[in-house]
């Protein structure tokens, strides 16, 4: 990620972002053990990035969080009282695609604007989700076995996917790797069409 006023550029890796002076090649810095951040953004309000970069180490994973939280209910009241729990997953993992296409290419006020939207897109995929196990599975006395390969699934994907994407990432930069997730988002679309709700 370039930053032109101060002759900086600014490399994320897996667990870390490595500050690069454009001019000499030298390395003045580094913002280590970054846990939970799926990216960086750089604000330079105080003119110096070198002074922010501390705090915009944590932007990404922060915005999308309280996003989230928030409209997990939102999904849950909708999923419940409408009966569109099919449909809300669906259109959400419609959505989350459309997200992936901008968020690592976007600059100044979209890069909140496109991680809050995807924390309340993500957030109500949840539970609609979760409720959809009984709805899916047959006989509904299996509904506790459907909810141990939910959460298997889920919790493997929060061990594995922050390591593949890192390996994108090193490979692809951060646009290519977000546009890996648009597959994975239409396969979700895919699964839920096909699947046989009560």
């Amino acid at each position: 990620m370039p930053d032109s006023p101060n002759h900086r550029l600014f490399i994320g890796r897996q667990n870390r972002v490595m500050v690069v002076e454009e001019d000499s090649g030298t390395l003045p810095g580094e913002v280590g053990v970054i846990q939970g951040a799926h990216g960086t953004a750089v604000v330079n309000r105080t003119g110096s990035s070198k002074t922010l970069i501390a705090e915009s180490r944590c932007f990404w994973g922060f915005g999308r969080t309280p996003a989230a939280v928030f409209s997990q209910p939102i999904g849950g009241y909708l999923s419940d009282h409408l009966r569109m729990r099919r449909l809300l997953i669906i259109i959400s993992s419609i959505l989350m695609g459309l997200i992936c296409l901008f968020p690592f290419a976007a600059t100044g006020w979209m890069i909140p604007v496109l991680i809050i939207g995807l924390g309340i897109v993500s957030g109500t995929i949840v539970p609609a989700t979760f409720a959809a196990v009984p709805e899916v599975m047959a006989p509904p006395q299996l509904a506790g076995i459907g909810m141990a390969v939910l959460a298997l699934g889920q919790n493997l994907g929060m061990l594995i996917g922050p390591i593949m994407f890192g390996k994108l990432v090193e490979a692809m930069g951060w646009a290519g790797a977000g546009y890996t997730l648009i597959p994975v988002c239409a396969i979700s679309v895919v699964a839920v069409c096909l699947a046989k709700f009560r």
